[in-house]
């Protein structure tokens, strides 16, 4: 819990969105001790131990990290390269099918797996882009007749064999999400709710994922 708490004080910082030290620290007592109201710590002996400890692990963690702690997210490159295919397929199109949103919901999705950060952050934006438009059953515009594919045109370096292994990595994260909720007994009442990843189909919600629509091989 310690290590979580230093992680998130560390991406605070990276990402200049500072989080006060004392509410953290306020926030993982709480979480450690969840039987008890959530009731800023007094500055006792335990507070102040806890507070060091802190400090510590995050020099600690930007030694091992080699003070390397600048990434690129795939996200604004998301938005770049959205805005372009939103002008190909047609905005009203894109927005009746909810194209941007599940593009969204697959990279939030995806950087939950640690591999993600091994990939070029563009060709991760284009591969979720990929399953996003097969998902859904959205043509690109003259896409057989085109002189470069749609892939190519935004990033020129964004290779078929590069795609495809990040496509392969996002679709295994769903299909083990599939193995784990198949093990478990279902909920006694489920209230269906909409949401990017899935149907409602007479009057009960079918979920559905990427791997049941398309198939990627592994590279």
């Amino acid at each position: 819990m310690l290590i979580g708490a230093t992680c998130i004080y560390l991406a605070g910082k990276v990402e200049e969105d500072h989080i006060k030290l004392r509410d953290l620290i306020n926030v993982f007592h709480a979480t450690l001790n969840r039987a008890n109201k959530m009731i800023p710590l007094q500055f006792d002996n335990y507070y102040w131990n806890l507070r060091e400890s802190l400090v510590r692990l995050e020099l600690l963690m930007l030694r091992v990290l080699k003070f390397d702690v600048n990434n690129d997210l795939a996200h604004r490159f998301l938005l770049h390269y959205l805005r372009s295919i939103n002008e190909w397929i047609g905005k009203d199109y894109s927005s009746s099918t909810a194209f941007s949103q599940t593009c969204w919901s697959l990279l939030n999705d995806y950087y939950l797996n640690p591999k993600s950060i091994d990939h070029n952050a563009s060709h991760v934006a284009i591969a979720i882009i990929e399953i996003a438009i097969k998902t859904l059953g959205i043509q690109i515009p003259l896409e057989n007749e085109a002189l470069m594919d749609w892939k190519v045109a935004l990033c020129e370096n964004a290779t078929k064999d590069k795609v495809h292994a990040i496509i392969s990595e996002v679709l295994t994260l769903y299909e083990n999400d599939d193995r784990e909720s198949a093990s478990k007994p279902p909920p006694k009442e489920i209230s269906p709710r909409k949401t990017p990843n899935s149907e409602v189909t007479g009057g009960n919600i079918r979920q559905y994922t990427p791997a049941k629509i398309i198939e990627y091989p592994n590279k």
